[in-house]
């Protein structure tokens, strides 16, 4: 064998190692990026924990039902909450998996009066005016984010109220459950008068929404 020709079947030999490399990694990458939960968000187990929390915000923003127009069929808005239940339960699966810890932040006793008012307002109404039970709901679900917000010194590009929820639930302030009821809240707010909800349904979500509130007043009242 010549030189030249031991060269060529060198150069092909290596040639063929770094194709089956190649693929080798082409299929890993596919194979991690399958794993649940990491799959939901597209993501792969091995990428950075703020690379997750940019991928689940852009995510959230683009499925939230928040985001429909007022006439959106039940269906479409119903596809919409169903994939934003999933986004959530996979970040907040994630977020057990990295050991995230909840952030310290300690909220004034006063700071809370407004919330606990519209909520005791909203009990009040609900057996009467569910319109307003809803409105006084949405108010101080409003008042409880901005308030966890602002205490937590969160710069946000935006001040609107999903916007300012999406931020506390990646900075992890808030569970993925009360992130859902607290979206709730607005969403409620978009489906009409409130008189197609029956007494009792506003009633209980109410008593969902103080549920809510009292767990987020135990952890951070001091």
């Amino acid at each position: 064998m010549t030189p030249l020709e031991a060269f060529a079947l060198a150069l092909t030999g290596a040639t063929a190692a770094l194709i089956a490399y190649s693929l080798q990694r082409t299929r890993s990458d596919r194979n991690r990026a399958s794993e649940w939960p990491f799959s939901v968000l597209g993501v792969n187990p091995d990428d950075s924990l703020d690379e997750i929390k940019k991928t689940y915000r852009s995510l959230v923003k683009k499925y939230h039902p928040d985001n429909l127009p007022r006439d959106a069929s039940p269906q479409v808005r119903r596809l919409y909450e169903e994939r934003l239940i999933k986004l959530n339960t996979a970040y907040k699966t994630i977020l057990s998996i990295r050991e995230v810890e909840p952030k310290k932040l300690t909220v004034r006793e006063e700071m809370l009066a407004p919330v606990e008012e519209m909520l005791r307002l909203a009990k009040i109404a609900a057996e009467q005016d569910a319109r307003k039970a809803l409105e006084n709901t949405y108010t101080a679900a409003e008042t409880l984010v901005k308030t966890l917000h602002k205490s937590m010194g969160l710069v946000g590009r935006s001040s609107h109220y999903y916007d300012l929820l999406t931020d506390l639930m990646i900075n992890d302030v808030i569970s993925v459950e009360e992130f859902e009821v607290l979206a709730e809240a607005r969403r409620y707010t978009n489906m009409g008068n409130g008189r197609e909800h029956a007494p009792k349904h506003v009633h209980d979500f109410v008593e969902k929404l103080w549920e809510v509130y009292s767990k987020i007043r135990r952890r951070y009242i001091r």
